[in-house]
């Protein structure tokens, strides 16, 4: 397991933590929300013993 599936769990609850601030300040929230969902598919992946599929941009 590389370091960021080992760290996935803390930096997805950060990435949680970050978005809910800037929706409380009133800014648009697009990269943290993007990064948070990112790091619970690694988070639960490394959980499951899975490596999660890669997703085509929409």
């Amino acid at each position: 397991m590389d370091g960021t599936h080992a760290h996935a769990r803390r930096r997805a609850d950060e990435m949680a933590a970050a978005t809910e601030q800037l929706h409380e300040l009133g800014v648009p929230a697009r990269i943290a929300p993007a990064a948070r969902d990112l790091l619970v598919e690694l988070r639960d992946s490394a959980a499951a013993g899975t490596i999660a599929p890669e997703k085509e941009p929409s």
